[in-house]
C-alpha cells in the first residue's frame, strides 16, 4: 500500500513535546486544525471530494499536536 502514515513516538523528552504542542496551539495550531476540519466538511459533500476530505481530517488531527509524531512514507 502506498501512502503516508502518522505514528506517535513514545520516547523521552515528554516535557518538550508538551511545551511545543502548547506553544503550537497558542500560535496557530488551533486555527489550522479548525481550517482543516471545515475544509474536510466542505469536501465531503461531493463523492469526488471524499478522499480529499479524509486527508484533511487526518491533517486536522496532526495539526492539533504535531510534536511527538512521525510521518512515514510507505512504498
Amino acid at each position: 500500500m502506498h501512502g503516508r502514515r502518522m505514528y506517535g513516538r513514545f520516547k523521552t523528552d515528554t516535557e518538550m513535546k508538551i511545551l511545543g504542542n502548547l506553544l503550537w496551539w497558542v500560535f496557530g495550531g488551533l486555527e489550522a486544525a479548525i481550517g482543516h476540519f471545515t475544509g474536510s466538511l466542505a469536501l465531503a459533500v461531493t463523492i469526488i471530494g471524499i478522499p480529499f476530505a479524509r486527508q484533511h481530517f487526518k491533517m486536522a488531527g496532526l495539526s492539533l499536536a504535531p510534536f511527538g509524531k512521525d510521518v512515514i512514507l510507505h512504498l
